[in-house]
């Protein structure tokens, strides 16, 4: 496909722009700046380059003439590594989510107890990690009704094996902002979901747990304050992260009863202004 990609690509355009996916796409690139060192070559979506990998950058300035980004952030730490012609672009979540019809899923039209979101991820170790632990704390809440964002791509049997037995827990497919939205808080694996829970409004508390040998090795490559984009791009701590041994049961408890009682700062306002 490269190879293939990369011959098509020097006979036709008179620019190219090449969207995420960096493993690929530089090498794309380089096939291209070698055939066609004239031909402009231009990037969105930045690679995550600030939380690891800063080495990477040289690379990066040697094939592409370009770069639009989504996150503000990414603008000074780009400039300040020796990549100039960076241009934020905004990011598309915050208009997605202002155009988006909300509405109440058919499947919890007949669900009277308030709400509680369990989105425990994508992957299949991160389901497999962190909805045991937000299954641990329902027993607490027993005047709510819990519901798991079923993750795209993922296979409803997935989730089954853990809610054997279990009252009071619901499991919605394809309508997460829905449910975000009619949330009274929400337990979140960081990534995506974080900023999207954030934008809606829904309190949320942030967790990740994966193996002790990833967590050691993430803590030698990743060089960032925060792993959510909340508080990554709020640069500071709007949400509370619970990482790896401080992901518990009694920590999420906790946290989910703290934001079940207390005010919660407007962090959709604060996050829509950064991005603007």
């Amino acid at each position: 496909n490269l190879r293939e990609i990369a011959k098509k690509l020097l006979n036709e355009p008179d620019m190219v722009l090449l969207v995420d996916s960096s493993g690929f796409n530089l090498r794309l690139a380089k096939k291209i700046k070698q055939a066609n060192p004239n031909l402009r070559i231009e990037y969105y979506i930045a690679p995550k380059y600030w939380a690891w990998g800063k080495w990477r950058i040289k690379k990066f300035i040697k094939y592409i003439d370009k770069l639009h980004c989504i996150f503000p952030f990414e603008v000074d730490f780009f400039k300040s590594n020796g990549f100039s012609n960076v241009h934020y672009v905004r990011n598309p979540t915050v208009n997605e989510i202002d155009a988006h019809q909300f509405k109440l899923p058919n499947s919890l039209r007949s669900i009277e107890k308030p709400i509680i979101a369990l989105l425990p991820g994508s992957r299949k170790q991160e389901i497999k990690r962190h909805l045991p632990l937000m299954l641990g704390v329902i027993e607490k809440y027993p005047t709510y009704h819990f519901v798991i964002a079923q993750a795209p791509g993922t296979n409803k049997i997935q989730y089954h094996n853990f809610l054997e037995g279990k009252k009071n827990i619901s499991l919605l497919n394809g309508e997460t902002w829905d449910l975000l939205k009619l949330s009274k808080a929400a337990i979140v694996c960081s990534g995506t979901a974080t900023l999207e829970t954030g934008i809606i409004g829904c309190p949320q508390v942030v967790m990740y747990k994966t193996s002790w040998l990833n967590y050691l090795l993430g803590k030698l490559l990743i060089k960032v304050k925060y792993i959510s984009l909340v508080n990554l791009i709020a640069e500071k701590e709007l949400v509370k992260e619970l990482i790896q041994k401080e992901a518990s049961v009694l920590n999420l408890q906790k946290e989910l009863s703290l934001l079940l009682t207390t005010d919660h700062l407007a962090i959709k306002e604060i996050l829509v202004e950064k991005l603007s």
